[in-house]
């Protein structure tokens, strides 16, 4: 009786497991089975696309230029332009053409004699001030004039006044009405003006200025240098400017060159049969003139 009890225990729960195992058996089998379709299907893809040239060309060879392309890819650059953006600001062509290290000298040498212009121009100024400033102070138009009424018997220097041997005279200046630059000028420079300097008389027969005209002369000497040399740095301003304007438009028709040179080279890739097979083929070409 205890057999029998424990037997049919036995059998419900080999049932049951024999059930489940089955059970599980046909999850595999249906696990395994779609593998083995998807696994079909991959494969029969990869076929096609290995039958098919186009699709194994563009999955390959995307990164390379096409036929009609350049392979170097140089830009072009405008003469013209590069020329003009260095006449007007000295560098720029060379920025526009890439060349840098050669913007920077020419930008540098524009700054440089810029600064210099203006600071010597400055200094010309400022001592022209000085010498007007101390003709006023030392050479006297009222005096000059009472020379010419006392000792030449005219009372302006456009009338004809009678020379040592009698005959009729004219002087070769005149003095202008208004302090101009030529006023500034000829006080200075001419002997006929140097009675209105204060250190001379006329009447003492002195005609030689002791300190005030060569004080006077000296201080416009100077002015003068200072302003030729900014004149001077003004035209290597300009020089400048026309210098980097040509290395400019040569350096963009150079490059323009090498970019005609290179973009007779091209480059192309294809399918070729190698023993059977289809691998892919890099054929580079260059035309000569």
């Amino acid at each position: 009786m205890i057999s029998k009890k424990l037997f049919l225990p036995a059998v419900l729960i080999f049932c049951l497991l024999f059930g489940s195992g089955l059970a599980a058996e046909d999850d595999s089998i249906n696990t395994i089975s779609e593998f083995l379709q998807k696994n079909q299907f991959e494969q029969r893809r990869q076929l096609e696309r290995i039958s098919d040239p186009d699709m194994l060309f563009a999955d390959n060879f995307n990164d390379f230029p096409g036929f009609e392309d350049d392979l170097y890819k140089l830009k072009h650059h405008s003469v013209g332009r590069a020329f003009l953006y260095s006449l007007i600001l000295p560098g720029a062509g060379e920025i526009y053409t890439g060349s840098k290290l050669k913007a920077s000298l020419f930008f540098g040498i524009e700054i440089f004699s810029w600064y210099q212009y203006i600071n010597k121009y400055g200094d010309g100024q400022d001592l022209e001030d000085q010498y007007r400033d101390y003709a006023n102070q030392y050479w006297d138009p009222g005096d000059y004039r009472a020379w010419l009424v006392d000792v030449m018997g005219v009372p302006s220097d456009t009338l004809p006044y009678r020379g040592e041997d009698g005959e009729p005279q004219t002087f070769t200046h005149h003095l202008p009405d208004f302090k101009t630059q030529q006023y500034y000028e000829m006080i200075g420079k001419y002997e006929q003006f140097v009675f209105g300097w204060a250190d001379t008389d006329y009447n003492e027969g002195d005609s030689l200025s002791k300190t005030h005209r060569v004080t006077y002369l000296q201080l416009r000497d100077e002015s003068n240098s200072k302003f030729d040399a900014a004149r001077n740095y003004a035209i290597v301003s300009i020089a400048n400017r026309i210098i980097s304007a040509f290395d400019a438009a040569l350096s963009a028709r150079k490059l323009n060159k090498k970019a005609d040179r290179f973009s007779e080279v091209r480059l192309k890739a294809r399918l070729a049969d190698y023993y059977g097979e289809r691998i892919p083929k890099i054929i580079l070409t260059y035309n000569f003139y």
